[in-house]
């Protein structure tokens, strides 16, 4: 619901599929980072994946433009004054730990 209301999803997109995509995409994120080989994405949700494709239900809203350039400009100055700065470790909170914290709140 939370997705469709921001616009990041069409509305009637099969939330299974959405969630089995993302919990996908936070598990081979938490595999690499701790050295694993990526998961094939075809073998493991290829039709989920298709489904999704094929019914357009992603949604990119003009504001998220704004917010890809905030987050690029804050790296940028970031890096200027500190060579080693790094705006994916402060990424590194866990989406995992953000998703769960926002299913507790919005999906009681």
């Amino acid at each position: 619901r939370l997705w469709s209301q921001m616009g990041v999803l069409a509305k009637g997109a099969d939330t299974l599929a959405v969630e089995k995509f993302g919990r996908f995409c936070i598990q081979t994120f938490k595999k690499v980072q701790a050295g694993g080989a990526p998961t094939n994405i075809k073998t493991e949700i290829g039709p989920d994946l298709a489904a999704l494709t094929e019914a357009q239900v992603f949604r990119f809203p003009s504001t998220f433009t704004f917010i890809f350039r905030a987050f690029a400009s804050i790296d940028g100055i970031g890096k200027g004054l500190d060579p080693k700065f790094d705006i994916g470790r402060l990424a590194e909170v866990s989406p995992e730990s953000w998703a769960e914290d926002m299913k507790v709140r919005h999906w009681k």
